[in-house]
């Protein structure tokens, strides 16, 4: 039990990224992200849960969660608890003095592999003509595969040991009537992909759920000869059979999980052996809390833990603190989307992330340059892009 007491909870926009900030009446503040992406809803939200926690203390981390969790059992229930979750956290780990890595365990590793998307292919990828605001859209241009494979070149002299895209345009008969000419052709941009970057580089395939199994065995088996770290939710994530019959056809890795809410949904894949990867998204699943959770399912299981995030630089630094404490951490998604949202910018040498051994999280939100963006937004300087998610990731 601490003295301290939650006074205050509240969004801050800035453009699709969610941030959220939580005050004490100690003076100690803490941050977090989730994935609801509209701030209306966002508002409405931080509204309730208001309600909820002022005047709690900020330490009883586990009967607080519980707590937003049992009045919210809803579609929005864990991105709700998300961004607060870590918030939290990041509070306790300040008023203690110590990095959050600490609270989940300690230090097991000091330094976080990460991995971004490559450009040209249909996956989000900072648009540097809007500042990283948004992420140019998916399948906009369409590339070469000398530029796709210029692309991954590029990502290597960077650094990266890592990447991973969605090699596949839309079908003409959609998704699950995909030709064998659609399917050499993605086969042809992984072939391009791996030559340009050699054998020592991961490669991962993100499918973004777009097929049944038959079309994705079809597939699987098309790429087995490039050496992949992993094929990403061939099916749609909920599908627990199709994605089993996909796993055992397949001499590839399985990973799956950015689309689930919570350790529950986790139980029965663990539990047919499908995964070989999970990817829960900490604004997501539940924050930190529920996150540490799951990680302990997957070590059980022997399934390594790569945590989605393809968003912002908070849910990026909490995703740090997690995974340099977890044993079953294999790779970061990251993405440098609004790095300046943040002070100080998280920094990438050679592909990795050092953790931060500053307290807390080590970060603050940079309110003076998300204030400066969302401006921009608003006076229509910065457009987002319009994409067809019935075609780029289509809700089968």
């Amino acid at each position: 039990m601490s003295e301290l007491k939650i006074t205050g909870i509240e969004p801050v926009v800035c453009g699709s990224y969610p941030f959220v900030k939580v005050y004490t009446d100690g003076g100690i503040t803490g941050i977090g992200e989730n994935v609801v992406q509209h701030p209306g809803i966002l508002r409405g939200e931080i509204d309730y849960l208001k309600k909820l926690l002022i005047g709690e203390d900020p330490f009883d981390i586990e009967r607080l969660w519980v707590k937003m969790y049992s009045n919210i059992r809803f579609s929005y229930a864990m991105p709700m608890i998300s961004g607060i979750d870590m918030a939290l956290w990041d509070i306790k780990a300040k008023a203690l003095g110590v990095p959050v890595y600490e609270l989940l365990g300690g230090l097991f590793r000091s330094k976080v592999r990460v991995y971004p998307h490559l450009r040209g292919t249909w996956n989000s990828y900072p648009d540097e003509k809007a500042d990283k605001m948004f992420a140019e859209p998916w399948g906009g241009v369409d590339y070469s595969l000398e530029e796709i494979a210029g692309f991954a070149r590029d990502l290597v002299r960077e650094g990266y040991t890592a990447m991973k895209f969605d090699p596949f345009k839309p079908g003409i008969d959609g998704y699950h009537g995909y030709r064998p000419s659609e399917i050499d052709a993605a086969a042809e941009r992984v072939a391009a992909i791996r030559a340009a970057v050699g054998n020592d580089v991961d490669l991962m395939v993100e499918c973004h759920g777009k097929f049944n199994a038959g079309v994705a065995i079809k597939i699987g088996r098309k790429f087995e000869p490039y050496g992949l770290m992993w094929l990403e939710e061939p099916v749609p994530a909920e599908l627990v059979q199709s994605m089993k019959k996909v796993s055992g056809h397949v001499n590839i890795p399985i990973a799956l999980g950015e689309r689930m809410n919570s350790k529950r949904e986790l139980k029965q894949f663990l539990e047919e052996g499908i995964p070989d990867i999970m990817m829960f998204d900490l604004g997501k699943i539940g924050g930190l809390t529920e996150a540490m959770k799951v990680c302990a399912m997957c070590e059980a299981y022997q399934v390594k833990v790569s945590p989605h995030n393809p968003f912002g630089p908070v849910a990026a630094i909490a995703g740090v603190h997690l995974a340099a404490a977890v044993p079953s951490f294999l790779i970061l998604e990251h993405e440098e989307m609004a790095p300046w949202a943040i002070a100080p910018e998280i920094k990438i040498v050679d592909g990795y992330i050092e953790v931060p051994a500053a307290p807390g999280f080590g970060v603050e939100l940079n309110e003076a340059e998300i204030s400066k963006h969302q401006s921009r937004i608003e006076d229509g300087t910065y457009r987002p892009p319009v994409m067809d998610r019935r075609v780029t990731a289509p809700a089968l």
